[in-house]
């Protein structure tokens, strides 16, 4: 028997819809209870189907019994977002994800993927990494260095780093009790309905006063961290949680397939087993993106060229860079070697001044590589153009908090210690 198309439920749609629905009889309704991918399909035909969401609930993908029918939810997916390439649906799904003991590095490349997801990270400025898991320090230990003649280099210098480090925690933790008493340190407290502060002899209960001792306690501990972990290496572990939808979670395993660190294509294995239990198809097509990984290494091979004996000049911590209407096609092409070598946005627009026309379209073509899809998209020189853009020289630990702007465009170097340290 076909569907009825009208808007109405009858009470036994209302009863099996009851479970997935926050009202049955609202306009404005959350959904409870179902598969992810059940949700994306029955979002999707928002676009397509007469009636509303939960008619469509009801009628197309919940079985007679009043259960879901998650077949059909995939099957709907897999047709639009795999076949069809509607990129849009692949985003109606969501799911939460959490990774443990990855490298800060990794954090980074992760954050970066800007649209779609939204990360939370374990913060080097709060806890802090004086103590040993499992033995060892808390740091990422990659196997091609670790088999490379720096191997036994490598561990002494993470060791030390970690034991100063942690030598340096209590010390660091005193010096700011000094610089801010216990007495002298104040909290929020309720008087006759009004919030102000008060300090220490201000408190009037055991509660107050608890309050009091941890919020000093991580006020110190706070200071201390965000001092002390400059020492700490870009390989120091981090726990992170991670909510996004399907065409994120797609993007963001290609780019770890893409890249070239092996920590990344582990974890990208990684999360597509966990997500194949949650949203599977949404993340079927991911794959490494051959022509970003080709385009990053005909640049980096191009740059090379471009820039070989080319030393570096020293630049400002920050340069606020100026855009001349009559060189965007300079600046463009600046911000297409930007992160391929380590001289600054100012230096590099300098030598790119002095190319003949040949070098600058070899530049642009190997950007651009050879596309042949709309998949297929050049990196972020081509957002070139804001009005206000800035090159920072900063160490690790200020990057990772400018980093959280992660709407704005964003290019960086290389992690060294050519810049100074």
């Amino acid at each position: 028997m076909k569907p009825k198309r009208t808007d109405e439920l009858t009470d036994r749609e209302k009863e099996i819809l009851a479970p997935y629905v926050s009202d049955v009889d609202a306009n404005v309704f959350a959904l409870k209870n179902l598969n992810p991918e059940v949700i994306g399909a029955a979002l999707a035909r928002y676009s397509r189907a007469p009636t509303g969401l939960k008619e469509t609930i009801a009628r197309e993908f919940l079985n007679a019994d009043g259960t879901p029918n998650e077949v059909k939810g995939s099957e709907l997916i897999d047709r639009v977002v795999n076949k069809f390439g509607d990129e849009s649906v692949a985003e109606l799904a969501v799911a939460p994800l959490c990774m443990e003991d990855v490298s800060n590095l990794m954090t980074k490349v992760i954050e970066d993927c800007r649209i779609g997801g939204s990360p939370i990270e374990e913060s080097t400025r709060y806890v802090l990494y004086d103590q040993k898991k499992n033995g060892g320090w808390r740091y990422v230990r990659p196997q091609s260095i670790l088999e490379s003649g720096l191997g036994n280099k490598f561990l002494k210098t993470m060791e030390f780093l970690f034991e100063t480090y942690a030598g340096l925690v209590e010390p660091m933790q005193e010096l700011f009790r000094r610089r801010l008493p216990r007495e002298r340190f104040s909290i929020e407290v309720e008087r006759h309905g009004a919030i102000r502060k008060a300090g220490w002899d201000e408190l009037e209960n055991d509660g107050e006063r608890k309050a009091h001792r941890i919020a000093y306690g991580f006020t110190i501990r706070s200071a201390a961290c965000d001092v002390i972990r400059c020492i700490l290496p870009a390989c120091t572990k981090a726990n992170m949680g991670l909510v996004g939808n399907g065409r994120f979670y797609s993007g963001l395993i290609s780019k770890l397939l893409t890249q070239g660190l092996e920590e990344g294509h582990a974890l990208a294995t990684a999360i597509q087993k966990a997500l194949n239990t949650q949203i599977p198809t949404f993340i079927k097509r991911a794959a490494k993106n051959t022509y970003k990984a080709d385009n990053h290494r005909n640049m980096r091979r191009l740059c090379a060229l471009l820039f070989a004996g080319v030393p570096i000049e020293k630049s400002a911590e920050v340069v606020l860079l100026e855009d001349r209407p009559e060189e965007q096609s300079i600046q463009l092409l600046a911000s297409m070697i930007f992160p391929h070598v380590q001289h600054s946005t100012g230096q590099i627009r300098q030598i790119v001044r002095t190319f003949g026309e040949a070098q600058r379209q070899e530049i642009f073509a190997t950007y651009l590589g050879e596309r042949k899809s709309k998949r297929d998209r050049p990196g972020r020189a081509l957002e070139t153009g804001y009005p206000i853009s800035f090159d920072i020289v900063a160490g690790f630990a200020e990057y990772r908090d400018l980093q959280r702007h992660r709407m704005l465009t964003q290019q960086r170097q290389d992690l060294g210690v050519l810049l100074g340290y």
